[in-house]
């Protein structure tokens, strides 16, 4: 398992490496302050693309 740092890592470097991704966010448990930390916490991540 790889820790968090990364992952976040490669989905920077996935998002700077494709020209028409203008955006990147990341939502749910990984950026609230309240939830509870666990092992299986996953990544929500959206991508913004330009057409």
């Amino acid at each position: 398992m790889q820790n968090q740092e990364k992952i976040l890592k490669k989905i920077k470097q996935f998002a700077l490496s494709h020209k028409k991704i203008r955006l990147v966010t990341l939502e749910g448990s990984r950026v609230n302050k309240r939830a509870k930390k666990d092992k299986y916490q996953d990544y929500d991540i959206s991508f913004f693309s330009k057409n």
